[in-house]
């Protein structure tokens, strides 16, 4: 039922124009009502009859989602139309209220109405979860608190939660607490200290009961768990264990399993189990022990050598922070096992062993060690038996390896040996040692080509240079003695020399031609090649290569019958013999080619009647086909083709010319055969013949004065070449400058390392130009010393020479070692002196440097002595073994104490050897180590062995007890191996010292008396007695030092705890350490121990204060400082760092408003705080420490809101119409407007407008009220929406505001009629267009919308004459596209109008015109028509008369028409074809044909032209005509003789003078050409050669070809490398003769000068 201020009124109604909004009406209804419930009857309180309610079209007007409230329009009564949940609908908030409007029109009236909705208790409170779980450490104090998590009850008032309950139990109670908001919270208070050992977990029920009468309640189980303290260590079951392994053990293998308990539960529980200190890197890297299992297993490789046993100390260690520990030791004793394989050292005597040396040979010695005893320990050896070596055992563990068999590099040049030794043990351990020995070479094999002899088939006419084939021969030797050089050998069974011929590449054997040859003139030829390798002495072998010239085909055919000239020939025949088969002739050809290339083919090419004649392919016969009469009276010409059978083939013609005599009068004969009178030979003519003369005859003479010239120059050349010397001048190289046609590159030979060089000036003949590339031949007159295999062009020093005097006079056993050691042969003028270390001297005879013919000896030396006497030398250079039992012999060894100074002491090797001195020197004393520092050497002037570098022994053998160094002594002559060791004794050198100078150790207070902490051990590489001994410990009162013995003998210590420890007393400790060793003196070293006491966490955290009260205002942004709390608790570490936390009692709702750090104790504003919400907040916050059970404080916080104006108004809408119409009158309502502000005061007060330039106002209906209405006329076509800012500010400052827009649609009305683009239209259509295809598009625009816009598209009725226009064209009703119903003709209609109409669709239809001009374009579908001269079948006659053609004269017109306009109908005429196009014209616009020059009837007769008329259309058409002409006879005699003899005077005098001027012309112009050149190129050769005149000249006499030794070979460079080594040069004049003209390739052979044997250099030939 309603509530209203008075009984006698329950609406204020307003009767002036602010009646549109009355007073508010209120209601209140229980929640949870069904469907259908009473509300009120809102027609009685309105005062309003039922019937209104429909006439005034009554409706509810609401913004929420659910219409929970209806109305009866038959009873006007309101009731429930959905069941209404008040904490569904409005949650926690106090007061809860559904609001809306009532509307009614005719007037506009709007009612606001309010129903209120009032709690019901019908929830029960009820926790989040049905249990959850509290951990408290046993050692909490009694009276703390805990924070229990709060229960949820929907309901408000005295239905929500009233008070807590607990269930009984003996420790802990509940306390209720009431927040400021009137909720309730609990927390669990500890009555008695708890004790785990007596009860582990508690089960307890918190119960939420409510204030409404009956009263709910909700209930949750809470388990509390008693969290354990750490204070048990670990136990291990036994103090030590004792476990054996074999040393084989494979890694995994298990060696013990260790187990320790811990009474504690959790992870004080939880044990670890890990190596102590004690324990070093070695051990754990042999041994692996599991940090959860306990099990120890092995990871590393053991030894028993290494050590026999190993101590591990082992700690189980708990989780809990910090953690007790409990300690054993485990002993490992180790098995010994056969697990050493034997161990090879082998040492290399020769590393490379030359081919020939005799078996017995010593290779290497091997030296066989086995660390294992007895039976394990002894060692045998053996080698693969497929190799020239062999084992032989001088003595136990040494064995030397010696050659077998004599051995070929070239069959294996490397053998790999494998040297394999194995043990006693069962099974026996085995040891393979490889290592390379490599045969080296000698020259014992010569080259072998690929093939005995060699076929090389060369095309004729080849490119000079180009390589033609190439040899290969195969040296398997290595270095130099397979290095091959290939060179040619002449013969003297040929007649021309090989190298006139081909030139061969020494490296490559790549074979090149020098000439270009001619299959005419030479078939074949053969060549001798050979190769040589670079050993010493040089073997080499021979091939023949035959070269075999194949014929190209290069000769063309020559015609010899019949005689021809200038290609053309004449035969005369009868034309009464000639019958068909008739012989006219025959021709006949030869072809200087063979084969194929020689096998001639005759054709006729060209005739002037082909079928009068026939050719025979084969025989040349020609042939006449049909008998020739009196019609056919006219030279005949022919034109033969001879051709050969070549690729590609050649070919010759041949005109042949038929004078065939007619059986007629002989006055045409005669006009034919005569010579032409001599008045047809005009003076011009006579001239020209005498001048044609007399240039011939001067060319004449001056070839037969060059022809002269030239012979005599070969005479001269020829007699040079018969004489026995060629002549060169000897210059010095700066003499070039003084050159005047010096170039940049002359002739020059230049090595690296000359001091002199040989410079050539080349003159050659004129014939010369014609070879592209000249190769120049040296010639050698005297050859010097230094060809003979050495590179060296310089002279023997005076050093050397006294090098000889001193070596021949002096005893050996005095000579330097370097002397002794050098083998040098000294060439002198009668023998050869070798001196080489052994007192071997060998007389062999040598060349005589003055006389020739002691090459010869040389030769056999070379070859033959040379090679014994070198092996001689190398055999010599070691001692074969005869007694290989002496060759290793016993140990020899010292004992040294480390440290030695360099030079001291060690022992006399001499003594001991019971060698001299001088022994040391001759037997080549040494001292072989494997080691890279060379700790000892030997005096080899007293035999004393002394130390050479000081010596370290932990540097050498670390910790091993037992420290020497092995070498071996090594004697020659005979050979001798004498093992020898030196003990190193070890001195008290290192001081003990620990891995770190201090180390930290922690320990809980709560521990234990009695408690074994492990410290680090020192470590001192001294061994012995000299290592640590004890350890001891600076005093103190709590903590007692424990040293042990290890089964290694090493030392290790523990600390024990004496007193207990009182972390507030004494918080750390600082002690130390010191490791003492047992040398004397003694020596220690020390550590400091850093002991903390760590705290136990005994302690709660406790706040500043009990409350914290603090203000914010309501706008405070994100992260606004509100207050900081703050706690401290007095425990140290972890136990004493605090986080703040909410408790359980914030609810999420304040912890997503503000925001905690558990760090700082700060609290900020994380959310959006607003005052009308709630104007205070309680904080409940607890500070917990880091312990694992930690311990918590806890603290209240008062937070109070300042409020502030910060809610901008609301703005809410209700459209009366969402569209309006165009034609709607100003004042219309459009929508009413609610604009409320939350805030109080000024700040609730709104104002509201609206943009001024809108046809729209508003008018305020109450204080918070207005309606929208329109202010003036409305166009849609204007605008179609409008966007209606409206803006609503409150009285704040400053002011805040809310803006809002509304959309208004202008409905539309049909008030506007289409429209064309233009009023009237031109289409321009192509004629022949497709029938049904588009031709334009009109379009019209109507700003309507809707149907109203629709337009459709119509042609209206026209006609054109007696035609309806719409047969024209149709157009789419819907696109206003025009379509042509037929293909227009513009020869037919030009241009057409139609009359289109565009109307709308609306209710009252709107229509407008437009008038389309249709225009008729011409296309060019007309050919042309020849309308004169009258054609028949597109042909035409035209009478001319012979006498009046004259060039340019007008023949004939034609006239052509063409329907079409424009540019389709303008002509143009062209000349399309003729049989004699030069006789006439046509023009190109008037088609007026002319003649170009006078015509014969017989030209006109046969002249036939086609005139092409085309017009100028895209694309053009066109009309051909054939036009021929008839004669008209009458013309007179005279005209045709004047033309005749115009003709003939022309033709006789213009022809002979053209030939004699081009003839004459030619002719002076290559004479001219030929003189210039000759005189340049004799110019330049004068200049050339005048600058040698003058010189002295020396003289070189030639050689034979056989005189190859004396030849020095052609050096790798180019001509001309002058090089800055080079002192002096030789330079050459050369003349060649003629006949070098006929090589491609020349070769220039310079001649030497007498050269001083000073000048030369003797070769080493024993390196060779």
């Amino acid at each position: 039922m309603a509530n209203t201020p008075t009984s006698e009124t329950l609406f204020i109604f307003l009767f002036s124009a602010c009646h549109l909004v009355s007073g508010q009406i209120r209601y209140s209804i229980p929640e949870e009502m069904e469907h259908g419930a009473f509300v009120g009857n809102i027609a009685e309180d309105l005062r309003l009859n039922i019937w209104q309610l429909s006439a005034r079209r009554f409706r509810l007007v609401s913004d929420y989602i659910k219409q929970y409230i209806e109305v009866n329009l038959e009873n006007g009564n309101l009731f429930i139309n959905k069941r209404i949940d008040r904490e569904q609908l409005c949650g926690q908030n106090p007061t809860c209220t559904l609001a809306f409007q009532i509307a009614l029109n005719d007037p506009m009236e709007m009612h606001p109405v309010t129903v209120e909705i009032i709690d019901e208790n019908d929830n029960s409170p009820s926790f989040e979860k049905a249990e959850y779980s509290l951990q408290i450490s046993e050692l909490i104090a009694a009276g703390a608190r805990f924070p229990l998590e709060s229960a949820h009850d929907p309901d408000v008032g005295t239905n929500t939660i009233s008070t807590y309950q607990i269930s009984s139990n003996a420790h802990f109670a509940v306390k209720v607490q009431s927040m400021r908001d009137g909720s309730k919270n609990a927390e669990l208070l500890l009555e008695k200290p708890l004790d785990r050992e007596q009860q582990q977990t508690f089960h307890l029920t918190l119960t939420a009961i409510d204030g409404a009468v009956p009263h709910r309640s909700g209930t949750v189980q809470i388990i509390i768990t008693v969290v354990d303290a750490n204070d048990n260590p670990p136990i291990f079951d036994q103090e030590m264990y004792r476990a054996k392994v074999p040393e084989n053990a494979e890694k995994g293998t298990l060696v013990i399993k260790l187990e320790a308990a811990d009474l504690d539960e959790g992870t004080n529980a939880e044990l670890t189990y890990s190596f102590t200190n004690h324990v070093n890197k070695r051990n754990r890297a042999l041994f692996h022990l599991h940090p959860k299992s306990g099990e120890i297993s092995v990871q590393g490789k053991l030894d028993f050598e290494e050590s026999p046993g190993y101590d591990l100390d082992i700690q189980a260690v708990d989780n809990a922070p910090p953690g007790l520990s409990g300690r054993c030791k485990v002993v490992v004793d180790i098995i010994d096992i056969n697990d050493n394989a034997p161990e090879l050292d082998v040492t290399l005597v020769l590393s490379a062993v030359r081919e020939e040396s005799p078996p017995g040979t010593v290779i290497a010695v091997i030296s066989v060690t086995d660390l294992d005893s007895s039976e394990y320990g002894k060692v045998q050896c053996q080698i693969q038996e497929s190799i020239p070596f062999k084992l032989e055992n001088p003595m136990a563990n040494t064995y030397t390896l010696i050659t077998s068999d004599v051995l070929d590099r070239e069959t294996v040049p490397i053998y790999n040996i494998t040297i394999l030794a194995w043990d006693g043990g069962s099974p026996p351990l085995a040891t393979s040692k490889t290592f390379t020995v490599s045969v080296t070479d000698i020259n014992d094999n010569a080259p072998r080509f690929t093939q005995s002899s060699y076929n090389v088939y060369l095309m004729e006419n080849n490119t000079p240079g180009t390589s033609i084939f190439a040899v290969t021969a195969l040296d398997v030797d290595l270095g130099r003695n397979g290095e091959i050089s290939y060179s040619i050998l002449e013969s003297k069974e040929q007649e021309h020399l090989a190298s006139v011929y081909v030139t061969i590449n020494s490296k490559s054997g790549n074979i090149c031609p020098l000439r270009s040859f001619d299959y005419e003139q030479l078939k074949h030829f053969k060549i001798q090649i050979q190769a040589q390798d670079a050993g010493s002495p040089p073997l080499s072998s021979t091939v023949t290569v035959t070269v075999i010239i194949l014929d190209q085909n290069d000769n063309a055919p020559v015609i010899t019958s019949p005689l021809t000239w200038n290609d053309s020939a004449i035969v005369e025949i009868l034309p009464q013999s000639i019958i068909p088969g008739y012989l006219v002739t025959k021709v006949q050809a030869t072809d200087a080619d063979s084969g194929q290339n020689a096998r001639l083919s005759y054709q006729l090419l060209e005739a002037t009647d082909y079928n009068l004649f026939t050719v025979g392919l084969l025989t040349g016969e020609i042939r006449a086909t049909l008998h020739v009469n009196g019609k056919d009276m006219t030279t005949e010409k022919l034109v033969i083709c001879v051709k050969d059978n070549g690729q590609p083939s050649l070919s010759s013609t041949a005109t042949i010319v038929f004078s065939i005599l007619s059986n007629i009068t002989e006055k045409p004969l005669d006009r034919t055969d005569k010579p032409l009178p001599s008045e047809y030979l005009s003076y011009l003519n006579r001239y020209l013949i005498i001048i044609l003369g007399s240039t011939s005859f001067l060319f004449l003479i001056t070839i037969i004065l060059l022809v002269i010239f030239k012979l005599k120059q070969d005479r001269s050349v020829n007699e040079n070449d018969n004489s026995t010397a060629c002549c060169h001048n000897r210059r010095n190289s700066a003499d070039i400058r003084n050159r005047g046609y010096a170039t940049n590159e002359t002739i020059n030979y230049t090595m690296p390392c000359q001091t002199e060089g040989y410079r050539y000036t080349v003159c050659l003949s004129p014939e010369s130009s014609k070879s592209d590339f000249l190769f120049l031949k040296p010639c050698h007159p005297t050859l010097p010393l230094n060809s003979m295999g050495s590179q060296q062009t310089g002279t023997r020093s005076t050093s050397e020479d006294r090098d000889l005097q001193n070596l021949s006079s002096e005893p050996l056993k005095d000579r330097p070692e370097t002397k002794r050691q050098t083998l040098r042969v000294y060439i002198l003028c009668g023998h050869v002196r070798e001196i080489f270390p052994g007192s071997v001297l060998a007389y062999i005879p040598v060349v005589r440097r003055c006389k020739k013919q002691d090459w010869t000896t040389y030769r056999h030396f070379y070859i033959n002595i040379r090679p014994r006497t070198m092996t001689i030398l190398r055999r010599t250079s070691f001692v074969l073994l005869l007694w290989t039992s002496n060759l290793v012999l016993g140990e020899i060894r010292y004992s040294i104490p480390e440290e030695k100074e360099h030079g001291a002491f060690v022992g006399n090797i001499a003594e001991d050897l019971k060698l001299t001195l001088w022994e040391l020197l001759s037997r080549k004393f040494r001292l072989v180590s494997d080691e890279r520092r060379q700790y000892m050497k030997v005096n080899m002037e007293d035999g004393v062995l002394f130390v050479n570098e000081r010596i370290d022994r932990e540097q050498i053998c670390k910790q091993s007890s037992i420290c020497s160094l092995s070498f071996q002594l090594v004697l020659d002559n005979p050979l001798e191996i004498h093992p020898v060791a030196v003990e190193i004794l070890d001195i008290n050198d290192n001081s003990p010292r620990f891995p770190n100078p201090e180390f930290l150790l922690q320990i809980s207070e709560s521990i234990s008396v009695g408690a074994r902490f492990p410290v680090e051990s020192a470590f001192d590489p001294d061994v012995s007695t000299n290592t640590i001994n004890t350890y001891q410990v600076s005093p103190n009162d709590q903590f007692g030092l424990r040293v042990q013995t290890r089964t290694d003998g090493s030392k290790s210590a523990e600390l024990i705890l004496e007193k207990p420890l009182d972390r507030e007393q004494q918080s750390s400790f600082h002690l130390i350490l010191s490791a003492v060793d047992g040398g004397i003196p003694l020596r220690s070293g020390t550590s400091r121990i850093l002991i903390t006491v760590l705290d136990v966490n005994d302690n709660a955290p406790v706040f500043d204060h009990e409350t914290y009260k603090c203000s914010v205002a309501e706008n405070s942004p994100k992260g606004t400082l509100v207050i900081t709390v703050h706690a401290t608790d007095i425990d140290d570490g972890k136990n004493g760092e605090l986080k703040y936390y909410f408790t359980s009692h914030v609810s999420q709702n304040i912890r997503d408003l503000f925001n905690l750090d558990p760090e700082t104790g700060e609290i900020t504003v994380q959310g959006v705080l607003d005052f009308e919400e709630s104007n205070v907040y309680e904080l409940d916050v607890e500070a917990v420490d880091n312990a694992d059970a930690g311990m918590a404080g806890r603290t209240k916080v008062m937070v109070e809101l300042i409020d502030i104006n910060d809610n901008a108004p609301v703005l809410d809408v209700t459209l009366v119409s969402s569209t309006v119409q165009e034609d709607a009158p100003p004042g219309t309502v459009v929508a009413l407007i609610t604009a409320i502000d939350s805030d109080s005061g000024e700040y609730g007060h709104v104002e509201c407008h609206i943009p001024v330039d809108i046809p729209f106002k508003l008018q305020r209906t109450s204080r918070n009220g207005y309606r929208l209405v329109t202010s003036d006329k409305l166009d849609r076509e204007t605008v179609q929406t409008y966007s209606i800012h409206i803006s609503a500010w409150d009285g704040g400052s400053p002011s805040l505001s809310t803006n809002k827009t509304l959309l208004v649609s202008i409905s539309d009305i049909n008030d506007n009629a289409p429209r064309f683009t233009q009023s009237s239209y031109n289409v321009y259509l192509m004629e022949n267009n497709t029938p049904g295809a588009s031709i334009f598009a009109v379009t019209a625009w109507d700003p309507d919308s809707d149907q109203n816009g629709e337009i459709i598209y119509s042609i209206l009725n026209t006609r054109t004459g007696s035609v309806q226009r719409t047969s024209y064209v149709t157009i789419s009703s819907k696109h206003g596209s025009i379509n042509a119903l037929h293909a227009f003709d513009y020869e037919k209609l030009k241009h057409f109008q139609i009359k289109v109409q565009a109307q709308d669709n609306g209710s009252v239809k709107l229509s407008s015109t437009a008038f389309i001009n249709v225009i008729i374009l011409d296309q060019n579908d007309n050919a042309p028509v020849i309308v004169s001269p009258l054609t028949w079948n597109s042909s035409a006659s035209v009478e001319i008369l012979p006498q009046s053609v004259y060039p340019d004269y007008l023949v004939t017109k034609l006239i052509a028409t063409d329907n079409d306009s424009g540019q389709n109908s303008r002509l143009s005429y062209h000349l399309l074809g003729a049989n004699y196009p030069r006789l006439f014209t046509v023009g190109l616009r008037s088609g007026e044909i002319r003649a170009t020059r006078r015509l014969s009837e017989e030209e006109i007769s046969a002249a036939k032209l086609i005139v092409f008329v085309k017009d100028n259309g895209e694309p053009s058409l066109s009309t051909t005509v054939t036009i021929s002409f008839n004669i008209l006879s009458n013309f007179t005699e005279n005209s045709t003789q004047r033309t005749e003899e115009y003709g003939q005077s022309k033709k006789f005098f213009s022809n002979l003078n053209g030939y004699l001027i081009i003839i004459l012309g030619s002719t002076s112009l290559l004479l001219f050409v030929t003189i210039i050149v000759l005189v340049i190129l004799k110019f330049n050769q004068d200049k050339n050669t005048a600058v040698d005149n003058g010189r002295t000249v020396c003289c070189c006499s030639n050689r034979t070809l056989n005189d190859t030794f004396n030849r020095t070979p052609a050096p790798n460079e180019a001509f001309n490398y002058t090089q800055s080594a080079q002192t002096k040069g030789y330079r050459f004049a050369i003349s060649l003769s003629p006949e070098s003209s006929k090589s491609d390739f020349l070769f220039l052979k310079p001649c030497n000068p007498p050269l001083r044997f000073s000048d030369l250099d003797v070769p080493d030939i024993s390196t060779g």
